[in-house]
């Protein structure tokens, strides 16, 4: 059965030249177009942080990245359900129709009197760990990517 890089290549095309010569991508370009480090750096940055590593099999790695941002995630969202009924109880007091300016009033007056420390710092380890799962995830895939000198293959994965 005919592989999918031997319709591209055939006798005295060498394996970067379409069959065509309409100058689409191969096989091999398309392989490094989309190589591990490529693909890990974006799963973590587009997806979820963590996942390039679970792509890139560092298991523990990526799941320890995958709780760390889920937990930080619960708390704020946590934190925001608080406020919010913080500010929906305010406006219930105020009797009447609520208007957007009430509304508002009431919202910086909550942010103003409440503890935000928690929040703050859920936001700055999720902002933390998505930045270093992106560089990792790019860095790891980097290694395996790089042909063993030996070989002339790839690392093999961990």
């Amino acid at each position: 059965m005919a592989q999918w890089g031997s319709r591209l290549t055939g006798p005295g095309r060498s394996p970067g030249k379409t069959s065509s010569g309409d100058g689409g991508l191969s096989e091999g370009s398309v392989q490094d177009l989309m190589n591990s480090s490529l693909k890990g750096a974006l799963l973590s940055g587009l997806v979820f942080p963590g996942l390039g590593q679970v792509f890139l099999k560092y298991y523990r790695r990526g799941l320890f990245l995958m709780f760390t941002v889920l937990i930080c995630m619960t708390v704020m969202v946590g934190k925001a359900v608080q406020y919010a009924l913080a500010i929906l109880e305010k406006v219930e007091m105020g009797g009447g129709i609520p208007d957007m300016a009430t509304i508002m009033e009431t919202a910086s007056q909550a942010a103003a009197t409440s503890d935000n420390t928690l929040f703050n710092l859920a936001v700055l380890l999720v902002i933390l760990c998505w930045l270093f799962s992106i560089v990792d995830a790019y860095r790891m895939g980097k290694k395996r990517d790089l042909p063993d000198t030996a070989s002339g293959r790839r690392a093999p994965l961990p």
